[in-house]
């Protein structure tokens, strides 16, 4: 980082990395991200943690077919004679609402990201009330796949705190300076 944080990046195996020298970290699912995200934070005293990974608000945990239900993860083959299946999952719950719970930090910041599609403003400041009222987090930057540009590059957004008071901004080199001056209490 720019104010030489040091820095730890928990990011899926498949997504593109910064060129920043930071400690990184893959996961692969959202028990493997939670177990990570618990373990770095109840035995590190992190400043702040940036929550932006879009996991799964579900898990399979079982398939129906030709009338036989089956625990996930199989132990068998699959029957590829089979006319149907059926795929049952279980809600998951938020990692973000957690994560204050788990820092040994009790002054943990905590940032978290709000992704819409397609949102009027007050489709997105619902959604921002509900995610602020269901965690603890500090502050929450909302973004709408409606703005993204090009090769999926995201822009226009918001960041939210607690009274719903915004700092706009346009592109991810104002949201990273904007975020920085957050961490460092200079905003």
């Amino acid at each position: 980082s720019r104010r030489n944080y040091e820095v730890t990046l928990i990011h899926a195996h498949d997504s593109i990395q910064p060129m920043v020298n930071c400690k990184k970290i893959k996961f692969t699912s959202f028990d493997d991200l939670n177990e990570i995200l618990k373990n770095l934070l109840s035995t590190n005293s992190y400043d702040a943690v940036i929550h932006l990974a879009a996991v799964s608000d579900f898990f399979p945990v079982s398939l129906e077919i030709n009338k036989q239900i089956f625990k996930l993860p199989m132990q068998k083959k699959l029957d590829s004679d089979a006319e149907s299946l059926t795929i049952s999952f279980r809600k998951n719950f938020k990692i973000v609402e957690m994560l204050k719970s788990y820092s040994a930090n009790n002054k943990l910041m905590v940032i978290a990201f709000k992704l819409t599609s397609g949102a009027d403003i007050g489709e997105k400041i619902g959604a921002i009330q509900k995610m602020f009222a269901n965690s603890k987090v500090d502050f929450i930057v909302s973004n709408d796949s409606s703005d993204r540009i090009g090769n999926q590059v995201q822009t226009n957004f918001k960041i939210y705190n607690r009274e719903i008071k915004t700092i706009d901004c346009a592109t991810v080199n104002e949201l990273s300076k904007e975020l920085e001056k957050i961490i460092a209490g200079t905003k």
